[in-house]
């Protein structure tokens, strides 16, 4: 499909429903980037959606495959004075 893939499997209709499930908006997800790791070994991937806007989330995804929301892309990058940024 020529979208870039990362090495840690997502599960587009789990991060739909992580995101969806805290009030953002994805119909479908269009890339995805691994872009850190927490101490606790907990991967943090980026999610690009398309759904009305252009939207762009940050969620955890544990050792186990568990999947939780992070952040939206904005706050992680003012949070971190742009030095983390979800897509380069």
């Amino acid at each position: 499909n020529g979208e870039p893939v990362s090495n840690t499997p997502l599960n587009n209709g789990d991060a739909i429903e992580v995101i969806t499930g805290v009030g953002g908006a994805c119909e479908r997800v269009v890339r995805t980037q691994t872009i850190g790791e927490l101490d606790d070994r907990t991967t943090l991937m980026a999610v690009a959606c398309v759904g009305g806007d252009d939207q762009r989330y940050v969620v955890r995804l544990d050792q186990r495959g568990n999947m939780s929301f992070y952040a939206t892309c904005a706050n992680l990058a003012e949070g971190t004075n742009n030095q983390v940024r979800c897509f380069s």
